[in-house]
């Protein structure tokens, strides 16, 4: 689909360049300055049109990865802490011992 979008894009800067062209003929620095410009759209255009998808693609894939990394993290966090609590110690959980301990040692 964005290949046959480049396609347009080339045969457009055609269309409205190659009049310029025989128009600048003349003038050698005009001709040169329409034929660098003609080239660089076209060049942008197509690069554009080919990467930009993929670009968005491989970022929005990436995006994706690291959601579902999260929610892995989270159920994994989730599912440590309730073992953990269910065995009735607070201290467990934080890893610190209690304040009566402390006193103690």
């Amino acid at each position: 689909d964005y290949i046959v979008k480049a396609l347009e894009a080339m045969v457009l800067v055609s269309f409205v360049g190659v009049p310029v062209l025989i128009i600048a003929n003349d003038n050698r620095e005009a001709f040169f300055f329409v034929t660098s410009g003609l080239i660089f759209v076209v060049c942008s255009a197509t690069l554009c049109l080919i990467f930009a998808p993929k670009i968005s693609m491989h970022r929005k894939r990436r995006r994706e990865l690291k959601e579902k990394k999260a929610k892995k993290d989270a159920a994994k966090a989730a599912a440590a802490g309730t073992d953990v609590a269910g065995s009735g110690s607070k201290a467990a959980v934080s890893g610190r011992s209690s304040p009566a301990g402390s006193l103690s040692s």
